[in-house]
């Protein structure tokens, strides 16, 4: 579904869900390719991107929202802009922009105020680079649902999927989690397993791929076209989508970024 149909309605009784990787400042002044593929320089600029990024959120109104690539000016951002969400302090920087602060960015989960009746965020090292940002919530229906925010290694599956085992091999998530949400970029998707290697973990953990298959990135290679995901288990998809551009040019300038923002609307079982 597009974006313009998806907003139409809401299902009753559905938690909205927005994943988006933003595209940090740090790989707008360093991706060449990035810089080439954009025509107008201010489509790049800092504050265009922010004011693509919180009209988009204007438009949605996710209930949740997974960010990737954010930094603490966008979250400092949507804290004044969007009162109507809680910020939550467990921001997980990325481990590579240590000592650099324009580079710094990471994961953060952000929540529409009354979701929740109660809610635990955490960070959890996915390895020496990557970090999750964990949410354990009690939504307004008493149930708890666990969410799992993921930016996974870019261009090698392996590295990735090894990435995203470890979310399971720290008992993060556990067969005692009924309602689980894992979203993100996890740069890997497809239905062949070399360029989707955790294919046999997700039906291990009972997980469903809301969106694998579905193109949510600009780029024409195809094993980069389906890297951003909404994984879910015992969770009932009302209905989803993908905002669409033509190119990463029509991205940047679309939406502040090089990758499609994805959402849904959930209910839990």
């Amino acid at each position: 579904m597009n974006l313009s149909d998806f907003v139409k309605t809401k299902a009753n009784n559905a938690v909205r869900v927005l994943s988006f990787n933003v595209l940090a400042p740090v790989w707008v002044w360093t991706d060449g390719e990035l810089r080439r593929s954009v025509k107008k320089q201010a489509f790049l600029r800092k504050q265009y991107r922010i004011t693509r990024h919180i009209k988009l959120l204007k438009k949605i109104k996710p209930d949740i929202i997974f960010l990737q690539e954010t930094t603490p000016s966008m979250l400092a951002k949507i804290r004044a802009v969007l009162p109507e969400y809680y910020v939550p302090p467990c921001f997980s920087k990325m481990c590579w922009t240590r000592g650099n602060t324009h580079a710094v960015n990471g994961n953060a989960i952000l929540w529409k105020r009354g979701t929740f009746l109660s809610a635990k965020c955490s960070t959890v090292f996915l390895d020496r680079v990557s970090y999750a940002a964990v949410i354990t919530g009690i939504l307004a229906n008493g149930k708890t649902i666990k969410l799992v925010n993921v930016h996974l290694e870019w261009n090698n599956p392996e590295k990735a999927a090894k990435q995203f085992r470890e979310i399971f091999k720290q008992s993060v998530i556990t067969t005692q989690d009924k309602h689980v949400v894992i979203a993100g970029d996890f740069n890997m998707g497809d239905f062949n397993v070399t360029r989707y290697p955790i294919i046999p973990d997700l039906l291990r953990h009972g997980l469903y791929d809301i969106l694998n298959g579905i193109q949510t990135h600009p780029f024409t290679l195809q094993e980069y076209k389906s890297i951003s995901h909404i994984l879910v288990r015992n969770i009932n998809v009302v209905k989803k989508g993908v905002g669409t551009a033509k190119s990463i040019n029509h991205c940047v300038k679309k939406f502040g970024s090089d990758h499609f923002p994805i959402f849904a609307d959930l209910r839990t079982n």
